[in-house]
């Protein structure tokens, strides 16, 4: 049975990467765009909006570079980075501070490392993106962080913490604790994670029918278009994320575009109903240790002192992250 929970933990780790790197309902390729550069690397020239990509397809994004580019003179020079062993490339390339790039969409995984070094520019300053953004109640939630608007949210889907039935804990435990846009960790000596190791520990399949955690919330995963903040064409990529914005409100519909019938475009939220992006509690590189921490606490001997070091370090490494 534990090995089964090791591997069910294992596959929502997968699940929430894939979450952010594309949708089986995307195109195929996009029209009118330069190929992407083998080796990595942006194209300087002046005549082009160079956009880099993580991961394979995704559906509103390629459709507004399609759009784009029909409808504009200048072009679109994509730089895709789609294989695994690429993507450290792009991190390297977004952490670098380069000016030859003007748009970049992240992998799920980085999102925490582009925020928390905030590596974008702040669309607020837009007036155009601004008003798009923040006069619609579910972009307003997902895109706008203390005073800033960071990104364009794409190809959203939504997520009821209650239909989960994997690592349950974990993430509830992520959303309760962990903030990646201000850095905050509010269990830093890990005590409530000792209590839920405990839990855990007596109870390995966490039972719905008796949670450790008595609330639920909607979270949010898609695609997420940043600007980078040393591009020397801002007002042109501006452009392009309105673009984006008026795609995922199906202002677009009439261009036979492909998008999935799964995605919220955009929907107003119900009455009361708030969305949380889950790169903001729940990314890979930051959250793992806390799960690692729960798989590894039922393979211990259970007492309390055997659990209050391991909740203790996992705390611990989980604020080295943050601060380093």
């Amino acid at each position: 049975m534990r090995k089964l929970i090791s591997v069910l933990f294992a596959l929502s780790i997968l699940m929430s990467m894939i979450s952010g790197c594309g949708n089986a309902d995307s195109p195929s390729s996009v029209e009118g765009t330069q190929p992407a550069a083998t080796d990595g690397e942006a194209s300087d020239s002046s005549d082009t909006l160079t956009v880099l990509l993580c991961g394979p397809q995704m559906s509103s994004v390629e459709s507004a570079i399609m759009i784009f580019n029909r409808d504009h003179d200048t072009q679109i020079n994509v730089v895709r980075y789609e294989a695994d062993s690429e993507w450290e490339k792009f991190s390297t390339k977004i952490m670098a501070q380069d000016s030859d790039f003007d748009v970049f969409v992240p992998a799920a995984y980085q999102l925490g490392d582009v925020v928390r070094n905030r590596l974008y520019q702040d669309l607020g300053e837009f007036d155009e993106l601004k008003s798009r953004i923040e006069g619609n109640a579910l972009t307003k939630q997902l895109a706008v962080m203390g005073d800033e608007i960071i990104y364009v949210p794409s190809d959203i889907s939504v997520t009821y913490s209650g239909d989960i039935s994997t690592a349950y804990s974990l993430f509830k435990y992520c959303y309760k604790n962990l903030n990646l846009y201000t850095g905050e960790f509010s269990d830093p000596n890990g005590n409530e994670l000792f209590e839920l190791m405990k839990h855990r520990y007596a109870d390995p399949e966490d039972s719905k029918d008796n949670p450790f955690y008595d609330f639920e919330f909607y979270g949010a995963s898609g695609w997420y278009a940043f600007m980078n903040k040393y591009s020397e064409k801002k007002d042109l990529a501006a452009e392009f994320l309105c673009l984006l914005f008026d795609i995922n409100c199906g202002k677009y519909n009439d261009d036979g575009l492909v998008i999935s019938s799964q995605l919220v475009n955009y929907t107003e939220p119900a009455d009361g109903t708030e969305y949380t992006p889950s790169w903001l509690y729940y990314t890979y590189d930051y959250s793992h240790v806390i799960g690692e921490a729960l798989i590894g606490c039922e393979e211990t001997d259970g007492s309390d002192e055997t659990l209050k070091k391991l909740a203790e370090d996992a705390a611990r490494t989980l604020r080295m992250r943050l601060e380093g």
